[in-house]
């Protein structure tokens, strides 16, 4: 079975048809895990149920969605993850679809007006991540599966649960603002993607990953997409540190680009794991000048209890 048809057919971790089972009620409050840093300020994306299910959110959406995509800046987006983590939305099915990129999604739709069951993203996230399952909110309940306004993947989720903020954790995303060493990698630019070619050679760190960088949700999601799709029976991971990219810090799989068949893309295959991880966070394939033992089991990263394949 190729990997897109294996991703088409992927069930989250407790089952799709589970998945309602697992999503609390409305009037839930969802608590993320502990954040790195405890905070004194108010949360930017709040987990409170006193701060969900607004509806004058919902009518800022509404209000952005009128706006066409090609005018929505920055400012849109600031205005628009807000809006869309606190508003109210309706929940058409308890039950993900699978959206064209072969990922499962649950439905949001703005609701067309009159009495209707309220849910929001920001209550729904935490059940989300941890069922490997992102969101795509519609702007009315008319609207074809593949016309989402936006989807969150299931990194961005987890991003402004952990970090509250839908960039992830500030380390790696203020490292990314910064440019590439050129004078250690040559970068080449296409297709809104970025390929990279040492040009001097220069030390790297290799070491485990934290259970901050590589939390169980995620790490669950990933082992099953290598064992399930790629074929690895056993995945490994290891993060490297290189003061010259940027981010500076990359995830290691265990596969070499020279590990994928003939008519398979290493890089788009390696793009799909960024879906399950936040926005700044990058995954890397495995170089020839790292061995396979210098990198740590990922089944030690599922969680205490999870099954490694299910």
């Amino acid at each position: 079975m190729g990997l897109f048809s294996w991703l088409r057919g992927q069930r989250t971790p407790k089952g799709r048809d589970q998945l309602a089972a697992a999503l609390p009620p409305a009037s839930a409050v969802t608590e993320a895990p502990p954040l790195r840093v405890v905070e004194t300020r108010k949360r930017r994306f709040s987990l409170h149920s006193d701060d969900l299910f607004d509806l004058t959110r919902t009518a800022v959406l509404h209000d952005l969605f009128a706006l066409p995509p090609e005018r929505r800046d920055d400012d849109w987006h600031r205005r628009f993850f807000d809006a869309a983590w606190h508003g109210s939305a309706e929940l058409p099915a308890p039950t993900a679809f699978t959206g064209p990129d072969g990922f499962p999604y649950l439905r949001f739709d703005l609701p067309r007006g009159g009495a209707f069951e309220a849910q929001s993203i920001g209550n729904l996230a935490r059940s989300l991540v941890d069922n490997a399952t992102g969101a795509a909110i519609f702007a009315s309940p008319d609207d074809p599966a593949d016309a989402p306004q936006f989807v969150f993947s299931m990194g961005r989720l987890d991003a402004m649960l952990r970090f509250d903020d839908p960039a992830g954790d500030p380390v790696d995303a203020d490292a990314g603002a910064r440019p590439v060493d050129e004078a250690v990698y040559a970068v080449d630019q296409r297709n809104g993607h970025q390929a990279l070619t040492v040009r001097a050679s220069h030390q790297v760190m290799i070491g485990a990953p934290s259970s901050e960088y590589l939390p169980p949700a995620t790490a669950r999601a990933l082992y099953r997409h290598l064992v399930q799709g790629w074929g690895i029976a056993e995945p490994r991971v290891a993060v490297m540190v290189d003061p010259a990219l940027r981010p500076s810090r990359s995830l290691i799989v265990n596969r070499r680009r020279d590990g994928f068949g003939a008519g398979q893309d290493p890089d788009g295959a390696a793009r799909m794991l960024l879906w399950y991880m936040m926005p700044t966070q990058t995954i890397m394939l495995l170089p020839d000048t790292i061995t396979e033992q210098q990198l740590v089991p990922l089944s030690g990263y599922l969680g205490e209890g999870a099954p490694a394949n299910d």
